[in-house]
């Protein structure tokens, strides 16, 4: 199939799509553009990254990835084991995120880390209350998918924060 080229003629079409560089161009296996910030290395420098904003409380410069080490933290600190996480996994949840954050949030990253701090907090009084009432062993947990990916979390949020707003109004 020829690439079609604009104001130039097929031969020359042909030649410049088809031709490599150099011959050891054309025994080159093909390059992967993954992002580095995946490796076990790099990941292990955003999970610092997002303690120091844990304990600071700064997200305004967070970035997809942040949350992705985010709910791995949160997931240990809340479950008591590290989640199932490769790089694509992480990858993965780091698109999700990006899309959670422009669809949902605005593109307001500190509005999404409050939203994900408010699902973890939730989820550890689930579980505290689970376990107090001998129901400790429930098959749901948070994974990314439902944190980032789905409406039904999302509605939860919204509504506790209209109750919040009413219950404040109707006190002050």
């Amino acid at each position: 199939m020829r690439r079609m080229v604009r104001n130039v003629p097929p031969d020359a079409a042909d030649e410049e799509t088809h031709a490599p560089a150099s011959p050891a161009d054309s025994f080159a296996p093909p390059t992967k553009s993954r992002s580095r910030a995946f490796s076990p290395a790099s990941f292990r420098l955003v999970e610092e990254r997002v303690e120091e904003r844990c304990r600071t409380g700064e997200w305004s410069t967070a970035k997809p990835i942040d949350f992705v080490a985010a709910y791995e933290r949160e997931f240990r600190r809340v479950y008591g084991l590290a989640p199932t996480a490769t790089a694509e996994t992480r990858r993965r949840c780091a698109m999700l995120v990006a899309r959670c954050l422009k669809d949902h949030f605005s593109g307001d990253v500190e509005q999404l880390a409050h939203f994900v701090a408010w699902a973890w907090s939730r989820e550890e009084e689930t579980r505290n209350w689970r376990r107090s009432q001998g129901r400790e062993g429930s098959s749901f947990i948070v994974s990314w998918g439902y944190l980032f990916g789905g409406a039904r979390l999302l509605d939860q949020y919204r509504v506790d924060l209209a109750w919040r707003e009413e219950k404040a109004r109707a006190h002050a």
